[in-house]
């Protein structure tokens, strides 16, 4: 893959830390039994639908043996599906995964289990992926935060 594949993605060294820190309590966790991976785990790691619309998810690059991008062809929504995930073993399989994923595949997992979790909210509007930077059109330039 030439460099032109991935963008990337800032992130302050105090929470680059910090991300370390909880990707190895997680994987500590993981793999001492204290964590079991449910089915809506599993629903954001390896999803075969679309949070927002219910559209099924198209591979559209492998990363690595375990590691895609999944797109749906709908609305556009794009987010990383770790593929060798079986539901009978998760729980391990994800503690080691956990412990080689970059930190830009971790983020953009955290944001699908954001969209995951809003997805009741997001499915009100079926322009709801579209429409989103018109929303927010002329907002970022006000906002000081």
């Amino acid at each position: 893959m030439s460099s032109l594949d991935w963008s990337s993605i800032r992130i302050p060294k105090e929470l680059k830390e910090s991300y370390e820190k909880v990707r190895m309590l997680l994987v500590r966790a993981i793999m001492s039994g204290k964590f079991e991976v449910g089915n809506k785990v599993a629903e954001i790691l390896n999803p075969t639908k679309c949070p927002i619309c219910g559209s099924s998810l198209k591979t559209v690059r492998k990363l690595s043996n375990s590691v895609e991008i999944a797109k749906c062809e709908k609305c556009g929504y794009s987010q990383p599906r770790l593929t060798t995930l079986s539901r009978e073993n998760m729980t391990i399989e994800l503690g080691l995964m956990l412990a080689k994923l970059g930190l830009g595949i971790l983020a953009g997992l955290g944001l699908a289990a954001l969209v995951n979790s809003l997805s009741d909210v997001l499915k009100d509007s079926d322009d709801a992926y579209e429409d989103s930077g018109k929303i927010i059109e002329g907002k970022v330039e006000e906002y000081e935060g």
